[in-house]
């Protein structure tokens, strides 16, 4: 009996790379249509104030994180403005997008934001300190 030979079903190198840059070229038209949507046809106020910082696709393009910042007194209730406004929302994207499947969003709050500013914080009180 002859042994099979091992056949490669990877992609090309050049198809891999697009397959990688995919996903990032759409959370960017959906943070760019998100960050308009939010300033023109958005009229909930508890959303009024939320700024898009980022937005995550994942490989095969089904759901998208939205990382948001706002002001800490205002988060509980920007999240439930988000929490409502998903289904708006997924349907803007859903018409203004040409995907074949419109990826389900999920709002997510940015720590990293808090972080940065704390460290901020810190680091002023330090240079003030040695002046």
């Amino acid at each position: 009996m002859a042994r099979q030979k091992h056949r490669d079903f990877s992609l090309p190198e050049g198809l891999r790379q697009t397959e990688k840059r995919r996903p990032a070229r759409v959370a960017d038209a959906i943070r760019n249509e998100l960050m308009l949507l939010f300033q023109r046809d958005v009229r909930d106020p508890r959303i009024a104030m939320v700024r898009i910082t980022e937005v995550r696709v994942s490989l095969d393009l089904k759901q998208a994180t939205v990382y948001y910042t706002c002001d800490e007194n205002e988060r509980a209730a920007a999240g439930r403005g988000l929490g409502k406004a998903r289904g708006f929302i997924r349907s803007h994207l859903a018409r203004v997008l040409n995907l074949r499947y419109t990826p389900v969003i999920v709002f997510r709050v940015d720590k990293l934001v808090d972080e940065n500013e704390r460290l901020d914080k810190i680091l002023n009180e330090i240079g003030s300190r040695e002046d």
